[in-house]
């Protein structure tokens, strides 16, 4: 992820990507051809488009089955009334003519076309590759067919596929410039930057130099094959052309990664000034400062830009820099954290957090029956990762002026915690109506003649067969985090951590105690409170 400017161009460019631009044109002007003859069938449709428009759709209906049944072999006909019914809200009725027409020995391409746009909103992604594939098998020399399938395979992640479709496009029909524009994607996804570059001058140079997407797509992929002075000249070029928040924005990221640092705050500092909402503005401009060692502006910056774009993992990442370079490792610590959780297979998001979370030296490097500390000097994420990364199983005790929490973990999986404010386990079950008040009444009995089992009432209920261990599954991580919740909220307080080589015990041999990734439970938890942090006023 790192913090360069390259990373920050791809989610905030604007390209034509239309599932619509696959359906040949005359799919959409069938309708006015038909329309345009004088037999019955034709009559038909027109009263049928007539009642659609007072809003009487099965008066509709009606016209158009009699209008297809009027002329069963008129494939135009047939199309013609799946483009009306399909415009006016009856994709089932659309769908059956589609299918029908599928069965003829000779297809209409339209058909696959509409079925495969169909699935592929449906995310039905494999279906409407089936199609369009097999429709090509039959018309190998069919460019329509061909771009189509570069499109979905682009869509549904196939990226080399995609690549090698589309060039064979290009090269079959040098002007197609849907076909470029999906090669200049899709190298570009691939990291092949001279064919990114080579896709995009050709985009350019068919649909003109005041073609705003293309040219910033351009000058984009000028950027990442390092040839900055022709990128910035491009997307200074834009800016002339089309003067807006994202134009400086994306011709700050270039100046940026040019090492035109002050220029390039000039360009985010545009930016903002027309649009203050510009999440990719307040973001570079955060990138601009932490590279001219200004870290508290740049924690400002980043931290305007995560609340603009809270889901955007770049921002957090880079924020979690600037904070630490600005001494605030807790606070680098919860952004990382928010980070990780939008992009958990980062590797760079996750070494950062290994660093960050890795408890002072000395204290890591004890392995004495109990460890005390300082909330203040070693907040309890950290504690919780450490014990996580060491396999640990033993209590966390937390004593606090507001109360004492726990937390409960079993080779590093959190088991359990409690706070004073925590709704206890029983009543939490009671309240989805997944126990019984007398049966919790009952393991309550029992849990009161062995107060060493006190509190795995978890245990009990799996073991008396009184809850499906999915919904107490559910109930417990609930719990965790409401707890977790309360005892982090807590300005100070001590802990101690009391290893304890016992496990759960009294289930069955062949079921594992119910337990939590601590990792995951502390990212849900720093999720949760980011996003009520953001919701107040």
């Amino acid at each position: 992820m790192g913090t360069s400017a390259l990373e920050i161009f791809a989610p905030l460019v604007r390209l034509p990507l239309d599932v619509q631009c696959v359906t040949k044109p005359s799919v959409r002007n069938l309708l006015q051809r038909v329309l345009s003859r004088s037999d019955r069938a034709s009559s038909l449709v027109s009263q049928a488009e007539a009642a659609f428009g007072r809003g009487s759709i099965t008066a509709a209906r009606a016209l158009l089955a009699e209008a297809l049944a009027s002329a069963p072999d008129d494939v135009a006909l047939a199309l013609a009334v799946a483009q009306l019914s399909i415009s006016n809200g009856l994709r089932d009725d659309a769908v059956t003519i589609h299918r029908g027409l599928l069965q003829r020995s000779d297809p209409p391409r339209e058909s696959t076309m509409v079925l495969a746009e169909l699935a592929f909103a449906a995310d039905a992604k494999d279906a409407a590759i089936d199609l369009v594939r097999r429709a090509l098998d039959r018309h190998p020399t069919d460019l329509e067919l061909a771009r189509a399938l570069a499109l979905y395979l682009e869509k549904s992640g196939q990226l080399e596929a995609a690549r090698d479709r589309a060039i064979d496009v290009c090269k079959r029909a040098p002007d197609d410039v849907d076909a470029h524009r999906i090669a200049g994607r899709v190298s570009g996804r691939l990291g092949e930057v001279t064919q990114c570059v080579d896709a995009w001058r050709r985009v350019v140079a068919l649909t003109g130099h005041k073609e705003k997407e293309s040219r910033t797509a351009y000058g984009i992929a000028l950027s990442h094959a390092g040839r900055h002075d022709e990128a910035v000249r491009e997307l200074s070029d834009v800016v002339v052309l089309h003067e807006s928040a994202s134009a400086h924005s994306n011709l700050g990221m270039a100046l940026l990664e040019a090492g035109h640092t002050d220029s390039a705050l000039a360009a985010f500092g545009r930016a903002i000034q027309l649009e203050g909402t510009n999440a990719q503005a307040r973001l570079g401009a955060g990138l601009a400062l932490l590279e001219a060692g200004r870290t508290a502006e740049a924690v400002r910056s980043l931290r305007a830009a995560t609340q603009l774009a809270p889901s955007w993992d770049t921002a957090w990442y880079n924020l979690a820099l600037a904070l630490r370079a600005d001494g605030e490792l807790p606070e680098a610590r919860r952004a990382l954290v928010r980070a990780a959780t939008l992009s958990p297979d980062d590797p760079e998001v996750q070494e950062l957090l290994d660093e960050l979370t890795a408890p002072p030296p000395p204290r890591a490097q004890r392995d004495s029956i109990e460890i005390t500390g300082d909330l203040t000097s070693f907040p309890l994420p950290d504690l919780i990762e450490f014990l996580r990364s060491g396999a640990k199983t033993g209590t966390v005790v937390v004593a606090a002026r507001l109360g004492a929490g726990l937390v409960r973990l079993d080779h590093g999986r959190i088991t359990s915690a409690n706070a004073p404010g925590t709704v206890r386990l029983g009543e939490m079950l009671m309240e989805a109506n997944l126990v019984l008040k007398s049966d919790l009444d009952r393991l309550l009995l029992v849990q009161a003649d062995r107060p060493d089992q006190s509190e795995k009432l978890g245990t009990l209920l799996l073991t008396h067969r009184l809850v499906e261990r999915e919904a107490l599954r559910r109930t417990m991580f609930k719990q965790t985090l409401s707890a977790l919740e309360e005892i982090l909220s807590w300005p100070e307080g001590s802990f101690s951590f009391h290893r304890n080589r016992e496990l759960a015990a009294g289930l069955p041999e062949d079921e594992e105690p119910i337990s939590f990734d601590a990792q995951h439970v502390m990212m849900e938890l720093m999720r949760i409170i980011d996003e009520r942090q953001i919701q107040k006023p």
